[in-house]
């Protein structure tokens, strides 16, 4: 969001991310990735997190939360699709990709690794987390 701001003080809205996906693909695709982790999309670190979330909740009685916690992700994850539809299917007021310092390239690039990675495989850090916690 700090790239498409371009680094001005102003706001963004939604129509700024009307054709990223053309003009700076690498940086739409990262925050692709970000959006769907946070709807909760599986493969993604954001999956998990709902999954744990969840069952404890299940695992103390609180069903009824789990169902209110599920409505409101899958109400949010439409918001979320609403940004990676403009993304790719609208048509922007700009073509000049976006430039990214190499530190932005570098967060955007170990957030999406990290992402799916802890999606993929989370058990080697579950168990670490769950070996170094004094339960």
């Amino acid at each position: 969001v700090a790239a498409v701001a371009g680094g001005g003080a102003g706001r963004v809205g939604l129509i700024d991310f009307a054709g990223l996906g053309k003009r700076s693909p690498w940086l739409a695709g990262g925050l692709t990735l970000m959006l769907l982790s946070m709807g909760g999309i599986p493969l993604t670190a954001g999956f998990v997190g709902k999954v744990a979330v969840f069952r404890v909740a299940i695992d103390a009685g609180y069903l009824w939360l789990v169902i209110v916690g599920l409505v409101a992700a899958v109400a949010a994850l439409f918001f979320y699709l609403r940004v990676v539809v403009l993304m790719y299917m609208q048509p922007g007021e700009h073509d000049t990709p976006i430039a990214m310092s190499p530190g932005m390239r570098l967060v955007i690039g170990v957030g999406g690794v990290l992402t799916l990675g802890l999606g993929i495989a989370p058990w080697p850090l579950l168990t670490w987390l769950a070996d170094a916690l004094p339960l």
